[in-house]
């Protein structure tokens, strides 16, 4: 049965909630007109955050902001200044120089296909890695035969045999000189962070082993969702291993 004195009593506390969760969803709706790019996008968003007071702004603050677009245009601008110095040098060795066989010329199309503004460039020599039987083996004699740098990023590095195995054989060239320098993402080596893989290879001289994230607290870091899924490896400039092989025994 209704009460009027219930309500009577508890209609300023009702009040106080609706006009946060009012001033929440115009936050919401401000922010999403002007920075989201894709109409739908910003249309969902606001539903969310008018369907679930106060926790559906929470959860736009968390997944929907975007805290990169600087450096992201930053990096948008330095990869236009990259391609147009590529594009000159490659049209030149592509008018003179042909990929020597007919898988070589099979690879060339579709690569140019998939990555148009990244086409591959004459000089060079692509052998496909199926799995990591094939991979690792080749990646670790890569790590052996470095001479001056190596530039690893990965999604996952494991608390496994392959995992840390390579990170040993990484901690071995940078004791010999090398420069090393190793970026995982904390999301997708969660298990080996907690497990302290990676605090066995601190303090290393010319040792860089760092976790990439943007959930952050502290730094006022919310963007979870923003995780790095490359898998390169590249050493001393020259050889590079690129796919989507993580560093774990799954692949073998």
């Amino acid at each position: 049965m209704f009460h009027l004195d219930d309500f009577i009593s508890s209609w300023p506390w009702t009040l106080i909630a609706w006009c946060i969760h009012l001033i929440l969803l115009g936050l919401v709706s401000a922010h999403c007109l002007q920075r989201r790019r894709e109409s739908t996008s910003a249309l969902l968003w606001i539903v969310i955050a008018w369907s679930i007071p106060v926790f559906g702004a929470v959860v736009y603050l968390i997944f929907g902001v975007d805290r990169v677009h600087d450096k992201g245009f930053q990096k948008h601008l330095a990869d236009q200044r990259l391609l147009a110095a590529r594009k000159s040098t490659v049209s030149l060795q592509k008018r003179v120089i042909d990929p020597p066989d007919s898988f070589s010329k099979d690879i060339n199309r579709a690569m140019d296909s998939m990555f148009p503004d990244h086409l591959l460039m004459g000089g060079n020599e692509i052998v496909p890695l199926v799995d990591g039987d094939e991979a690792f083996p080749q990646m670790m004699e890569a790590i052996r035969k470095a001479e001056h740098s190596i530039n690893l990023v990965t999604f996952i590095i494991d608390d496994d045999e392959v995992g840390r195995s390579i990170l040993d054989l990484l901690a071995a060239k940078a004791r010999a000189g090398v420069t090393v320098r190793v970026l995982y993402d904390r999301f997708g080596s969660t298990y080996a962070l907690w497990r302290g893989l990676f605090r066995r290879y601190r303090n290393i001289k010319n040792l860089s082993l760092i976790g990439w994230t943007q959930a952050n607290p502290l730094k006022r870091q919310f963007q979870v969702n923003l995780r790095n899924h490359r898998k390169i490896m590249v050493v001393d400039g020259k050889h590079a291993f690129i796919g989507g092989i993580n560093l774990h025994n799954a692949h073998i």
